[in-house]
């Protein structure tokens, strides 16, 4: 396509990039889906040695308030083990997932207390072991929204965070940059912002040491906003900043990445009156711009990710949705590194599919992480794997599915005892544990085999004595739930 018009849309490629040659690359591809009955999406996938860490959010296990949710497949997207992460007595969300330089992970996303409105969060980090295991997690944040950390591991195990921090009543956000060492303690804490809105989306390491941190400013009582692109040296201070958008929209960096020339490429969207789209901007090493593009049809097209490829060229990923109904597709887009369309593909079935986060893979090809409507029931969390073209070649084998053991306990709340009752399978624990809200275990009861049985909790802790109010997890396996002692 030309690149004489700084708008380009999704919709004139399609049938376009059906006719380009496929290299015959043996590159493992699919696409799998996981979940229950409930909602469970995936946030971002992540390549490690073989294989790959999904992190997600579920609604099918555990509370129904949700519950972080860590899938570790092989590199067939085929399900080895799964975790689920939580607080006690709060609605959790999940933003991030980092392999820790010198083994284990750092996660991440937020929490609320259940009751309260979804706007009073705090940042929620924890360190995990490479099986898994909590090695130990940090609530950060002031009395306000504080949210949605994405991380940079770095050299002493430890990371870079960044997230959101509500500064003040009128919902005005900065950008909130910690440096935590191996255990979660912050070594120091940088705010960037002017008066208004300065919400971050996406981080990268910069080749010099430094970070690129991109989202969007927007001033005080105004209605739109641009996207801001913000360059710091490895102790949080700011060498530069820009800002790109038009004034009559509102533009917001999804994904950024350093460039092999040097510079930055930003991948994200633009709102306006009469459409949403893709918006992708490319600069040179000084923030200063080389050229901007918008990609999209009529109606609704949202950017995600940005990736460099190795030689030249960049893969965008997304969501597109040209006709505003309840169905869309998840998108990868090549381009040159001019900024003209190379190849576009798009992937789902009837219902609706989003990529949120998009990542090269060891192989050269490219794995996505989202959520499907059209595979499984409700909505399920969505792993694709491409080749270095962006194709999955044939039809999905059938799908990978994690199903658990569903625990109830009634009543909830209680006050002298619950009814704890248990969906058994021929593996299914002899014992239910049940931990108050510093993860200590009270109580230990055995698991009822028969099929109608319950066990029964009388509210006491295991030296007899009542357990105080609040709220307990009950877990057998890999069930979990919560209940209310009052």
């Amino acid at each position: 396509m030309s690149a004489t018009t700084p708008e380009h849309r999704l919709k004139s490629v399609f049938l376009f990039a059906m006719l380009l040659p496929v290299a015959a690359v043996a590159q493992i591809t699919f696409e799998r889906y996981y979940g229950g009955e409930q909602r469970d999406e995936a946030a971002v996938a992540r390549p490690i040695p073989g294989g790959y860490v999904v992190a997600a959010l579920t609604r099918s296990f555990g509370a129904d308030s949700g519950e972080v949710w860590v899938i570790w497949t092989n590199t067939h997207g085929e399900t080895l083990k799964t975790r689920r992460y939580g607080v006690p007595g709060m609605a959790m969300r999940v933003s991030d997932i980092q392999p820790a330089i010198g083994g284990g992970y750092w996660l991440g996303g937020d929490a609320r207390i259940l009751g309260q409105s979804d706007d009073s969060r705090d940042v929620w980090v924890a360190r995990l072991d490479g099986d898994g295991e909590t090695l130990h997690t940090r609530m950060y944040g002031g009395s306000l929204n504080d949210a949605n950390p994405v991380f940079i591991p770095t050299a002493d195990s430890g990371c870079f965070a960044l997230a959101s921090y509500q500064k003040g009543l009128n919902s005005d956000k900065d950008f909130w940059l910690m440096r935590l060492d191996a255990s979660g303690d912050t070594v120091w804490v940088r705010q960037y912002g002017w008066d208004g809105t300065d919400e971050p989306k996406c981080m990268a390491a910069a080749t010099d040491g430094g970070l690129v941190l991109a989202g969007y400013t927007r001033a005080a009582g105004q209605p739109m906003g641009d996207v801001w692109l913000l360059k710091t040296n490895a102790a949080g201070d700011t060498q530069w900043t820009r800002k790109y958008g038009a004034p009559d929209a509102f533009e917001q960096g999804m994904g950024v990445t350093p460039t092999e020339d040097g510079g930055y490429l930003i991948h994200g969207v633009r709102s306006t009156t009469s459409a949403i789209d893709w918006y992708t901007v490319k600069t040179d090493a000084t923030g200063d711009t080389l050229w901007a593009k918008v990609w999209g049809g009529a109606q609704y097209d949202w950017g995600g990710a940005a990736i460099q490829v190795p030689g030249g060229g960049y893969v965008l990923a997304g969501f597109v949705n040209s006709n505003y109904v309840s169905t869309g597709d998840l998108c990868l887009f090549a381009v040159s590194t001019a900024g003209d369309s190379t190849w576009c593909r798009t992937y789902g079935g009837a219902g609706m599919e989003v990529g949120w986060a998009a990542v090269r893979a060891d192989d050269g090809g490219y794995v996505v992480a989202g959520m499907t409507s059209t595979y499984g029931v409700g909505i399920d969390a969505y792993l694709v794997k491409t080749d270095a073209n962006g194709v999955i070649g044939i039809q999905e084998p059938p799908r990978t599915v994690v199903r658990e053991p569903v625990l109830r306990c009634e009543p909830n709340p209680f006050r002298t005892g619950t009814a704890i009752s248990l969906q058994l399978t021929a593996d299914s624990p002899e014992k239910i544990g049940i931990y108050d809200a510093s993860g200590r275990c009270v109580r230990v009861l055995a698991v009822s085999r028969e099929p109608s049985a319950v066990s029964f909790w009388d509210g006491s802790s295991s030296d007899g004595r009542p357990a105080p109010s609040g709220v307990y997890v009950v877990r057998c396996g890999g069930s979990v739930a919560q209940v209310v002692r009052y």
